[in-house]
């Protein structure tokens, strides 16, 4: 019996040291950004089989064939998007308390970064631009990191979910909030309100991982940081200049919005919304 006491220790130990990384977070050692903390809900989350695919998806496609060095894949970028999204919301809060961001708007914020990548396929982009063209089938990553953040929610009967709102009070509409930021982004500039995650007041936070209005958003910061830094490139992309610049401003539809084939502003003048500004 004693035997078997000792025996039955280590993997008492070892599922100890997984609840304590469950509660409280882990952190990552990342070439770009250092050490990044993430919540545990981002740990959970990354624990996940959909997830862990992301490890064997090449970033840039088929360019390590030239540049050896780019064989960085969609894992490390997902959790560098995951950082700059919750460093961002939390720098605008510091600034701007008066726009009332809560700590759950923060971690959601968080969640969509990190799952925005999800629906990427063999070889990222090559898979998405020209196979499933060829193969004559409508298919954007974003769309499908949606179906399938949906799907890792549900399955297992709501695993992940229930897990999620140990962690944090998550409600229905927080789930959905991060379901929109994942998705392909709607035009908020020329119509109603097309969300319901989150109210009108808050529409800026649908601007921080994928930007439609100007493209300005914290996927590009990582990606032309870690990519060129991947390729040996002597690319110096300063974002903290945009962290420490950046402010909610109520803006109508024709402030940064350009039609790229006639030159000619698209926006709507009487739409009037709170987006993410930045000086140069």
């Amino acid at each position: 019996m004693e035997g078997r006491t000792e025996e039955s220790t280590p993997s008492a130990e070892a599922q100890a040291s997984a609840d304590n990384i469950f509660k409280k977070g882990k952190t990552f050692n990342d070439p770009i950004h250092g050490q990044v903390e993430l919540h545990p809900v981002c740990i959970r989350i990354i624990d996940t089989p959909q997830f862990q695919r992301l490890r064997h998806i090449k970033q840039l496609d088929t360019c390590y064939l030239v540049y050896p060095g780019a064989s960085h894949n969609r894992f490390e970028h997902s959790i560098g998007v995951c950082y700059l999204a919750g460093k961002l919301l939390k720098t605008i809060r510091d600034r701007q308390p008066e726009e009332k961001i809560s700590d759950k708007d923060i971690l959601c914020v968080e969640i969509a970064g990190l799952c925005h990548d999800l629906g990427q396929g063999p070889f990222s982009h090559v898979f998405e631009k020209r196979f499933m063209p060829k193969m004559k089938k409508k298919f954007t990553h974003e769309n499908i990191a949606r179906k399938m953040f949906e799907y890792m929610l549900s399955s297992e009967n709501g695993k992940l979910k229930k897990d999620i709102q140990e962690l944090c009070p998550f409600i229905e509409d927080d789930f959905t909030f991060i379901c929109e930021m994942i998705d392909d982004p709607k035009d908020i500039e020329k119509h109603e309100w097309p969300y319901t995650g989150r109210k009108e007041d808050k529409s800026y936070m649908y601007e921080i991982v994928a930007n439609k209005r100007n493209g300005i958003d914290v996927d590009k910061w990582d990606y032309i940081a870690r990519d060129s830094y991947m390729l040996g490139m002597k690319v110096n992309v300063d974002y903290n200049r945009c962290f420490k610049s950046a402010r909610v401003i109520k803006c109508n539809g024709l402030n940064g919005r350009q039609d790229a084939n006639a030159g000619l502003n698209t926006g709507n003048s009487q739409v009037k919304r709170n987006q993410i500004c930045y000086m140069r």
